[in-house]
């Protein structure tokens, strides 16, 4: 069942894709661009879903490793302790960001926008910080 649902889904890809390659010219290049990518991205998504279905079918073995390992706590900690690294190095990036859009001459809602996510994910990170402190 799930698989016919993924071949819809590529089929669906494939008129997003074709939709956006009619109506190419100086117009709609926006919107070409747009039904292009999001086609390009559903396609390869499904076709890795399939993929992926096809190999536990004929190889099951990997299916009880990947279910080992999604439960292994071992395996969850070094997942958490990556994402934490990846968080604490994204901070810095997006510090410098608006200073790398201000030397562009970008537009200033460009600028506001890129600090409004930094302080939304700043936020969120406060937010969970006193949520599990009051927990743990």
């Amino acid at each position: 069942m799930r698989v016919k649902v993924n071949i819809l889904m590529i089929v669906v890809s494939i008129g997003l894709i074709l939709g956006g390659a009619l109506v190419i010219n100086y117009d709609n290049r926006n919107i070409a661009g747009l039904c292009i990518g999001l086609g390009s991205g559903l396609a390869s998504i499904n076709i890795v879903h399939i993929l992926l279905k096809r190999m536990i079918r004929k190889h099951p073995e990997y299916k009880r490793q990947s279910e080992i390992n999604a439960k292994d706590e071992r395996s969850i900690a070094i997942t958490n302790k990556a994402k934490a690294m990846a968080y604490d190095k994204m901070i810095y990036i997006m510090i410098g960001v608006p200073f790398v859009m201000i030397f562009l001459n970008s537009p200033l809602w460009m600028i506001l926008t890129v600090i409004a996510f930094y302080l939304f994910g700043y936020g969120l990170h406060l937010y969970y910080f006193v949520k599990y402190n009051k927990i743990m």
